[in-house]
């Protein structure tokens, strides 16, 4: 009997978190005035004669487009500014509504001035003083009503907006029908424009009596966020990205028109419109991200993975029942319509899921004010879509326009997905907390401090002489494995550097790498086969310095480096930092195709552990996850983010890293990178959608060898995907299996 009291707990919990229950009023306003504007043009059509209705149409849609043009963006900068804008809400708000309405008074006055030379067709609603003065009104007007919901929304009072779209909606179906007999000519022109003008009295009035108060009350002491000057730089770069995708939305239709007619144009236009209804979830969602990102941005992370899941949750299923079910739904329009617009609607819609991608990245770069990326994304929208409408109309029709939008979309999320969402969610939470104290892996089945005590009592190979401890204060680690291919030089640069100390953790070795060790006199212990995060953290364990570097085998440190590492490492604060990495390799494709891939990726900027110096204590609260074969270095930069710890990749230090030559030394680099993305998918919750980067690299590689005419490269990438997907496949099909057994 408790079960569906537990199920009500767990449903008003979510409705009561502010990014849910925002992001869930906005859908229902949209949703609300989706509806009841198809009763208002159902019951125009009925009621007016088709050339009022064709005239009043195209008045009200030149005062939106100039009322637009005339909101330079500020619904975007309103949203993600007035909850960090503390004392200077009250001014951000009244100048917002100041520049709008100036603007749109000037703007309007000078379209009716000039509406005989550009816009003859409507000239007869606006020659009159009366008509002008109405028009100028009304943009003014519908310039403050759409301001108005973004200060509602930024305030956080976003209930409200459903409720007052949903009575302007109302109210403007009542003075539609009350109209009929009285204004015939202008009927829907004024039910659509009165009720906006009234509705802006009420709702400011509880914006400045009793909703801005409350909010000033409780942040006014904060100090403002952005500076006047870098609100106007934000308004630049996001009213220049979103003019770009208003335009190719407006230009689309005059596309289709002019290349397949005005018959497919019809069927266009009602797939489009239908799609687009499915846009504004996600369109919402990411306004309900930047709002609640903007006052708590440290929890960005956290809130765009709960919009990403609800992007699942509501909108997967309702794009699988469109696409199932297209032909039905255009049915109603009509047997034409559903003939020729099922394979375009499948399309819009199956592109729904990509934009949803792209609008939550939006809200993120809006959040952290990445405003080159937040101009990027929606140029980038816009242009591919218009491009390849372009490309694949004459050839396919319609359907082309579906295709364009759903390629166009795809690729700016790989983009967005890149740029913005996978480095945020590297450093979101992980689903245990960071232990304490050493824990070993599942690989390591007798505890690391009972296998310590063991290693010790390993045999190795006479050393020539000991090894002087230098005058760097820290402990080098290296762990190795049958490297004889690279450890002589790499461990000659490090002896060369001076540290205090040197360590290095066998693999078990099968080559002569013990050999070439033992002729530098260093401390030398075994891992036992347990694989290179226990190693480091064997030789961490055992190091006897608060600092240590953690450096692979196949690096080379440059004279002075190590030196100049510490010191940066010292002097900024760093609890872990990193050597930038130049990858080099020998004359061979697959040495050469991978150096190329990590000196061209984006890789290259994240905190690893192969040229790494650390505080002792840190990896010691933090330690490497030993069921790791490789990624642990990512498990790892995930744990110490989300602690605040600072860590960071030096671009002044730079050491050689080398790959080797053959496809089984590729491979096998990509088995172990496929099978830590897997285990960061089992351990962490959002680390699933690591499983999209090999995904990602892949197309990001095809596609700039390509651009860059380098052909030879694109089987590099390719079995980069295969083996890392098959390493995930199944790494991912032996721990559900040993679930089960389990």
């Amino acid at each position: 009997m408790a079960k569906p009291a537990r199920s009500t707990g767990v449903v008003l919990s979510h409705l009561q978190s502010p990014i849910y229950n925002r992001a869930y009023a906005l859908i229902l306003s949209s949703a609300s005035t989706a509806v009841l504007g198809l009763l208002y043009w159902t019951l125009a059509a009925r009621l007016y004669n088709a050339s009022d209705l064709g005239i009043n149409a195209a008045v009200i849609s030149t005062m939106m487009f100039l009322s637009y043009l005339c909101q330079l963006s500020l619904t975007g900068a309103l949203t993600r500014f007035i909850p960090t804008a503390g004392r200077d809400t009250t001014r951000l708000i009244v100048g917002s509504y100041g520049v709008s309405a100036l603007m749109s008074a000037t703007v309007a006055t000078v379209f009716v001035v000039g509406a005989g030379i550009w816009a003859p067709q409507v000239r007869s609603l606006v020659q009159t003083p009366e008509g002008a003065l109405w028009f100028v009104a009304s943009t003014v007007a519908w310039s403050v009503f759409s301001l108005q919901d973004a200060v509602l929304t930024g305030l956080r009072r976003t209930v409200w907006v459903p409720v007052e779209n949903t009575i302007f909606a109302v109210v403007k179906i009542l003075v539609l029908v009350a109209l009929v007999g009285s204004l015939a000519g202008t009927g829907i022109y004024v039910s659509w424009t009165v009720p906006a003008l009234l509705s802006i009295v009420p709702i400011n009035v509880m914006i400045f009596r009793w909703f801005l108060p409350s909010h000033v009350a409780r942040h006014g002491d904060a100090e403002p966020e952005g500076s006047p000057r870098q609100i106007v730089r934000y308004l630049a770069f996001d009213f220049a990205g979103s003019l770009l995708v208003s335009a190719s939305s407006s230009l689309l239709p005059l596309i289709v028109l002019a290349t397949v007619g005005a018959t497919a144009s019809a069927y266009y236009y009602i797939a489009w419109t239908i799609a687009y209804s499915l846009q504004l979830f996600s369109l919402n969602m990411g306004i309900s991200l930047s709002v609640e990102g903007a006052e708590r941005r440290s929890e960005v992370g956290e809130g765009m993975r709960r919009m990403l899941r609800l992007l699942v949750v509501l909108q997967l299923p309702l794009v699988a029942l469109i696409v199932i079910s297209a032909p039905l739904i255009l049915q109603v329009f009509g047997h034409a319509y559903s003939s020729e617009g099922t394979l375009l609607l499948r399309l819009l819609v199956l592109g729904v899921l990509p934009h949803g991608v792209n609008a939550v990245g939006l809200g993120v770069a809006r959040v952290r004010r990445q405003l080159g990326i937040l101009f990027v994304v929606q140029a980038a929208q816009a242009g591919l879509f218009v491009a390849l409408t372009v490309a694949f109309l004459p050839e396919m029709g319609i359907a082309g326009v579906g295709l364009a939008f759903l390629v166009a979309q795809s690729v700016v999320a790989v983009g967005a997905f890149v740029t913005v969402i996978g480095p945020l969610l590297r450093a979101s939470r992980p689903t245990r907390p960071p232990a304490s104290r050493l824990v070993p892996g599942p690989r390591d089945a007798r505890g690391f401090g009972e296998y310590l005590g063991s290693a010790q009592r390993i045999p190795y190979p006479l050393v020539a002489a000991a090894y002087v401890p230098g005058e760097l204060p820290l402990t080098v680690v290296i762990p190795v494995r049958n490297a004889e291919q690279f450890i002589e030089e790499c461990l000659a640069s490090v002896v060369k550097a001076g540290p205090a100390e040197i360590i290095v953790v066998d693999g078990c070795s099968t080559d002569r790498t013990l050999e070439l060790v033992g002729r530098h006199g260093v401390r030398v212990l075994s891992d036992g086969g347990l694989g290179v995060a226990m190693a480091r953290m064997i030789g961490v364990h055992e190091a006897r310095s608060e600092v240590v570097a953690l450096i692979d085998a196949d690096v080379v440190l440059p004279d002075g480096a190590l030196a100049a590492l510490l010191a940066e490492f010292r002097s900024g604060g760093y609890s872990a930092l990193q050597a930038g990495l130049r990858s080099t390799s020998g004359p061979g494709y697959w040495g050469r195709a991978m150096a190329r891939h990590h000196n061209t990726g984006r890789s290259r900027k994240w905190l690893g552990v192969m040229a790494t110096i650390l505080w002792r204590d840190t990896l010691l609260e933090y330690p490497l996850d030993a069921s790791f074969l490789s990624g642990e270095d990512i498990d790892l930069r995930w744990r110490l983010n989300r602690a605040g710890v600072r860590t960071g990749v030096s671009s002044d230090v730079v050491v050689r890293h080398r790959f080797g030559d053959t496809l089984e030394f590729a491979r096998g680099q990509w088995r172990d990178d496929g099978a830590g993305l897997a285990r960061m998918a089992l351990n962490h919750r959002g680390g699933s959608l690591l499983l999209l980067m090999p995904l990602a690299d892949a197309i990001r590689g095809v596609t700039l060898t390509t651009l860059r005419l380098e052909p030879q490269y694109i089987p590099y990438y390719l079995g980069h995907a295969v083996f890392n997907y098959s390493a995930i496949a199944t790494t991912l099909w032996a721990a559900a299996r040993h679930r089960r057994q389990g």
